[in-house]
């Protein structure tokens, strides 16, 4: 069994020019005397300075070049899938991340902007590391782009831009509200979860590619902070409009489908011989993602 690709063709979402970008009613900019602190973007971006300083060119995978051998034919399939989609994923969230970046300099948070910029920076790690493991253990196998599938291309090549250039011209709560949800809590959080969790239950079961597992370890350690801070501007946006929740319910319901449409493909892998108990493999993170949600409201009504 192998996964076939989407059958329509990609095709990016339109970018917003930065010149029909409008200032919305009761956001303007700060100059940088009123500019005020904020001790918990502080702290992730002072994690950010001790603990985001890999290098991927620093990972070495020759164990996976052998490990990868010694793979099913299915397994390598399932492999192959997953990695397409961190791929994909991993090049989204960096290029995707921009917009964020214009509205949080627009509105003068000091400690957001330089949060951002170890964010991208590791995002760009991040894509960085798969292509290594394209290019180095992966050699011979078909082309990563011929394992997409509609969901995951709908999801990262159409939704996520979608939510997030729209702050081009809606940089209000609402809209960023939207855009965190589909970044932070279903991109990086349920999509980023279950691959790792595909990753987890096929290599470190039988010590399998070590290298991979190292690189694996340290993406979700960055990415851990960038769900964290997608949560706490998001408690700080539902503070300012309580509309904000009522967007982010809608949101998570309108992504799901895709969700269950990728835990489809998965279940179909697993008929065709896959021993792993990946049955609920989505279950976990779109608990987490209710119980991110759950605490951003408790927080936004307690503080």
């Amino acid at each position: 069994m192998s996964f076939t690709p989407a059958q329509r063709a990609f095709t990016p979402a339109e970018t917003i020019t930065r010149a029909a970008r409008a200032t919305a009613p009761g956001i303007s900019p700060r100059t940088r005397a009123d500019r005020g602190r904020d001790v918990v973007v502080r702290r992730l971006y002072d994690k950010a300075k001790r603990l985001g300083t890999w290098d991927p060119a620093g990972i070495v995978f020759e164990r996976d070049i052998r490990d990868w051998r010694r793979l099913s034919a299915e397994e390598q399939s399932l492999l192959l899938w997953v990695t397409s989609l961190f791929v994909d994923g991993e090049e989204a969230v960096t290029r995707d991340l921009l917009p964020l970046a214009e509205v949080l300099v627009h509105e003068g948070r000091l400690d957001d902007e330089l949060f951002l910029t170890a964010w991208l920076w590791e995002e760009g790690k991040h894509a960085d590391l798969f292509h290594r493991f394209d290019e180095h253990v992966l050699v011979g196998e078909p082309s990563l782009r011929a394992y997409r599938t509609a969901p995951g291309t709908q999801l990262l090549d159409h939704e996520l831009p979608s939510a997030m250039n729209a702050l081009y011209t809606d940089p209000l709560p609402t809209a960023q509200t939207r855009a965190l949800v589909t970044y932070c809590l279903c991109v990086e959080g349920v999509l980023a979860e279950m691959g790792h969790r595909i990753y987890h239950e096929l290599l470190e079961p039988r010590d399998l590619m070590p290298g991979l597992r190292q690189g694996l370890s340290l993406v979700r350690r960055d990415e851990s902070r960038h769900v964290a801070f997608g949560m706490h501007v998001m408690t700080r946006l539902r503070r300012a409009d309580s509309e904000c929740r009522e967007v982010a319910l809608a949101q998570v319901a309108a992504l799901r489908p895709l969700f269950e449409g990728l835990m489809g493909q998965l279940a179909y892998a697993l008929q065709g011989g896959v021993p792993w108990g990946l049955a609920g493999a989505l279950d976990k993170p779109l608990e987490r993602l209710e119980r991110r949600l759950d605490r951003i409201d408790r927080v936004a009504q307690t503080d």
